[in-house]
């Protein structure tokens, strides 16, 4: 009904998550109860903040209810819910419907300074971000049959664009959370199953650090095999990532060798990934496509870009590289002269890496916005500057070749 959503990451820290509430004057939380320790010393700062709606954590709470103290009322969820069925229902309400222009979230992230910026995405840009999307992810996923895992956070921007989809488009979804996700997870009892072995998803999203874990784990359970067992293993790897190269699938490896660390790993029925938030190791990826016989779409997107820019498709078979722009919206490099690389470079163009459209936020929130040049408008479009710099490769992918604020040159 047009109401704006602001995120904020618990793992920000009390001056950053004050800062965040202060500028965006919110008068409601909606947070975990173990959390509500942690943001007692952030209310008393805060006297803007009128309520807390809290639902249970991960963990089991032995203390009492919150009870309400400098005019800040806490509410279970579920009695707050309750309350919700027998209130009267403003018609007028209900019919307030939000115009392409308003604002749906208010995206805190950190960013590269320690102040964290609220980015202000329009409907439009949301709505736009996931045409994209689904235009290049879903020609493979059964939306009918198929169950997304959501474990990431949604003030992440990834998370909360892959949720919005499986939304808008009617698949199932089944919540986890890092701690539950698999057998070894640490909130998992010994001899427990994990989510993804309960659920059996068929579509999870997850940043490169995820990867590189579950890359490890393998690893460590590969090497305490037998001298002939990884010599197999590891030989099987190199001769499948070789033909996904190529293109070629590798029927028989995946039905004597590879099949089973599927439903080890993930629980048997997991088809796509979708790997973003930051840059995939090539060796990562081949490892993964090889073991876990899934479809990797690697991306690039911001969230002031709403987590648009690129996505591989299904026939991308190259790999360390973010995919092809998406068709809703436009990406351009512009020269760098003081690192050196002009998008006139040969063989491929270089520079810092701009996208434009319908996905680019309408600005940052409060005094970011006063100090931001980070957004322009060229031929009447309006740009987002990255800080990334990407180099296009002759078949229309784009590789991430650095940040401008990570590199540096001597004079000679």
């Amino acid at each position: 009904h047009g109401l704006t959503v602001v995120t904020l990451y618990s793992t920000l820290g009390e001056d950053a998550a004050r800062h965040g509430i202060e500028e965006s004057e919110v008068s409601v939380i909606v947070t975990s109860q173990e959390l509500i320790e942690k943001l007692d010393k952030t209310l008393e700062k805060t006297p803007k903040v009128r309520h807390v709606i809290y639902f249970p954590g991960s963990k089991p709470q032995a203390e009492e209810e919150p009870k309400n103290k400098n005019n800040v009322k806490f509410h279970p969820l579920a009695k707050f819910e309750e309350q919700g069925k027998n209130a009267d229902i403003d018609e007028e309400t209900l019919k307030q419907k939000p115009s392409k222009t308003d604002v749906a979230v208010i995206m805190y992230t950190s960013g590269s300074t320690g102040t964290p910026k609220g980015v202000l995405l329009k409907h439009e840009n949301v709505v736009a971000a996931m045409t994209g999307q689904r235009e290049r992810v879903f020609p493979i996923i059964d939306v009918d049959n198929y169950v997304y895992v959501a474990y990431l956070p949604l003030a992440h921007i990834l998370e909360l664009s892959c949720e919005l989809l499986v939304y808008y488009s009617g698949m199932k979804c089944g919540y986890s959370s890092p701690q539950t996700l698999t057998d070894q997870s640490t909130a998992i009892k010994k001899g427990h199953k994990g989510d993804l072995q309960v659920l059996r998803p068929h579509v999870m999203s997850c940043v490169p650090a995820i990867l590189d874990r579950i890359h490890k784990t393998v690893n460590e359970k590969i090497n305490q095999a037998n001298f002939f067992q990884r010599q197999l293993f590891y030989l099987s790897c190199k001769i499948k990532a070789k033909r996904l190269e190529q293109g070629f699938e590798s029927s028989h490896l995946d039905q004597w060798i590879f099949s089973r660390f599927n439903q080890l790993v993930l629980g048997g029925r997991v088809r796509a990934m979708l790997c973003g938030g930051a840059i995939l190791s090539e060796d990562t990826q081949r490892f993964i496509q090889a073991t876990l016989c899934v479809k990797l779409f690697q991306g690039y997107g911001l969230t002031e870009t709403c987590a648009a820019g690129t996505i591989a498709d299904q026939y991308d078979t190259s790999a360390g590289r973010a995919g092809y722009p998406l068709v809703c919206c436009e990406i351009r490099l512009e020269n760098w002269d003081e690192g050196r690389y002009k998008n006139t470079d040969k063989p491929n163009p270089r520079g810092e890496i701009l996208i434009g459209g319908k996905v680019v936020a309408a600005g940052y929130f409060g005094k970011a916005e006063q100090e931001n040049n980070n957004f322009k408008e060229i031929n009447g479009t309006r740009y987002f500057r990255t800080g990334d710099i990407g180099e296009f490769m002759s078949d229309g992918t784009i590789k991430i070749i650095g940040k401008k604020r990570c590199l540096f040159f001597s004079s000679n």
